[in-house]
């Protein structure tokens, strides 16, 4: 997932926080994890 995070931050994006969750995809669920991360000049 480090790699995920470092490709999304090389086009500008900051990693703000993940969650680890219960998603639906296609009527069944499954545990994953939601990646959160800002864009904009005031990415502080």
């Amino acid at each position: 997932m480090l790699d995920i995070i470092r490709d999304i931050e090389g086009v500008g994006f900051r990693f703000k926080e993940q969650f680890h969750k219960e998603l639906i995809h296609d009527d069944s669920y499954n545990v994953g994890y939601v990646l959160n991360f800002t864009k904009g000049e005031n990415n502080g």
